[in-house]
Order: C-alpha cells, then sequence, then structure tokens
C-alpha cells in the first residue's frame, strides 16, 4: 500500500512492462482464487497482462452483474468491452455477450437490440453454431413482435428459427 497515489504511480511507472503483466496476471489468479464474484476487477487485470481470451468471461460475467444491478450502462460497457474481443472468443461466451448486450438495449433502444441481434446472428452463421442462430432469431422476433409490433417480421423469424430447431 502506498499513502500518497502518487507515489503508487511513481512506482508503477518505474516497473518494465513485461514485469508489470506479470504482476496484473498474478494479481487477476490471486483474486479469481480469493473471490470469482469480482469480475470487473479480475478481468481488468487479465487486460493488463495482455490476456484477453481469459478476460473475455470475466467481462461478461461484470456485464450480467451490472445488468443484474440495474447499471445498465456499465453492462452495456462490458458487453461492448467483450464482444471487442470477438475473433478469440469461445461461441458460448459471445452468446452471452450478446444476448446481455441485446438485453440492456431491448425496451431503451429497440432498433439498437434489433442491431445486435442481427450481428449475433451473422456471426452465429458464420462460425456455424446451431443454438446461438436459434437465440438470434428468436430474440429479434420477440423484439419484432413484442416491442416494434411487426408481426409480419416476427413470424418469419421465429419460423426460421423453429425450421433450424427441428
Amino acid at each position: 500500500t502506498f499513502k500518497h497515489v502518487l507515489t503508487q504511480e511513481a512506482a508503477y511507472e518505474s516497473l518494465l512492462l513485461s514485469r508489470r503483466r506479470q504482476l496484473h496476471h498474478r494479481a487477476a489468479d490471486s483474486i479469481l482464487d480469493a473471490d470469482p464474484e469480482r469480475a470487473a476487477e479480475i478481468a481488468r487485470h487479465y487486460l493488463e497482462a495482455r490476456q484477453p481470451a481469459q478476460a473475455l468471461p470475466h467481462l461478461v460475467q461484470a456485464g450480467h452483474q451490472a445488468a443484474q444491478a440495474f447499471a445498465v450502462q456499465e453492462a452495456i460497457g462490458y458487453y461492448t468491452q467483450a464482444l471487442g474481443y470477438e475473433a478469440i472468443g469461445d461461441t458460448a461466451t459471445l452468446r452471452a455477450a450478446y444476448e446481455g448486450l441485446g438485453g440492456s438495449f431491448t425496451m431503451s433502444d429497440p432498433v439498437q437490440a434489433m442491431a445486435i441481434y442481427e450481428k449475433m446472428l451473422a456471426t452465429a452463421e458464420a462460425r456455424s453454431d446451431a443454438p446461438m442462430t436459434v437465440s438470434a432469431l428468436n430474440k429479434l422476433g420477440s423484439i419484432s413482435a413484442l416491442v416494434m409490433g411487426r408481426f409480419d417480421q416476427a413470424g418469419a423469424y421465429l419460423d426460421r428459427a423453429e425450421q433450424l430447431a427441428d
């Protein structure tokens, strides 16, 4: 611990980047062992350690935690940050990030939610992942019908989801 933030910053800045990354990785591992619910902090340390693949599930978990606390803007930030690592993420984690981000926008900005689920659909199709595709189609259908009142469009999404699920 440091009594003054400037002393802390000076000590931190004097470390070699490789050493900083190593320490951030150790910090993330330690926090994960001690209290895995501190997802945002764990993700931050993994990102500082240049380990985005390890940070990704914790970013999504932090998004879920923020959404459950009704901190919508914070949740959007975590989900968006997670989707920034889409190229290295596994499908299940990306699906959770897309669903969380779309859900965060569903009532306040349904057009934005539709755009997110369209991107989720494109990602699912590019990865040939049927469960993620069905989820995206169901979300698109739900928003189209229940929020936007576009029942014909909703029917098309839901019919496609049903065919794929069969």
